[in-house]
């Protein structure tokens, strides 16, 4: 069975997007490369882009819900993530069923020692704590029937019940256990401010 794509392909070769853009795996900036007179209808058409985006930083910030926001970039009529583009400017490829992980929570923060191909499924597993967290770990919540504290977690798609406990301290322990038993990333669950911090 054919695995389900999560992107829509890039028809553009690690040749051709070289051709117009150059990464730093340092900073993971894209920057648009000074393009041939042949590529425009004129001569003044060509030297009127190189001088307003020849050297300057490609793409703009896309806003997502949730506040989680990406680079993107227009190449001819299409707009596309920065970090796939720059997956392929540095791998040659990249499968449309995996997805990129920016491993410290930042989707801005396109350093190459900050990108990872994974599964959705892998890609569930590093995930921040959201602000309005009141346990301040994933997965963990305050059960007001019961007057416990639930941990729970969710493998291969199925949510889980791990157990009630009495302390906050002894459901977090319970959670954290089974994350690294369930091969979660060691940042899973942590703020975004602390993820930053990490790398």
């Amino acid at each position: 069975m054919s695995r389900m794509k999560v992107a829509g392909p890039i028809e553009m070769t690690r040749d051709q997007l070289s051709a117009v853009l150059e990464y730093s795996e340092e900073s993971g900036e894209l920057r648009w490369k000074p393009r041939p007179d042949y590529e425009f209808s004129s001569l003044g058409a060509a030297k009127s882009w190189n001088s307003r985006y020849a050297g300057k930083l490609a793409g703009s910030k896309l806003h997502k819900p949730g506040g989680i926001s990406y680079m993107q970039v227009s190449l001819g009529r299409k707009t596309l993530k920065a970090h796939r583009l720059i997956w392929i400017l540095v791998h040659g490829s990249i499968d449309e069923s995996l997805m990129i992980d920016h491993v410290n929570g930042n989707g801005l923060d396109n350093r190459l020692v900050n990108l990872r191909l994974v599964t959705p499924r892998d890609n569930s597993k590093n995930r921040s704590v959201r602000s309005r967290n009141r346990s301040g770990v994933v997965g963990v919540y305050w059960n007001s029937h019961e007057q416990k504290w639930h941990a729970r977690i969710q493998i291969n798609g199925v949510r889980k019940s791990i157990g009630q406990y009495d302390s906050l301290e002894d459901a977090k322990q319970a959670r954290r256990a089974h994350q690294a038993a369930q091969d979660y990333h060691p940042l899973h669950g942590l703020s975004r401010e602390a993820r930053a911090l990490s790398n």
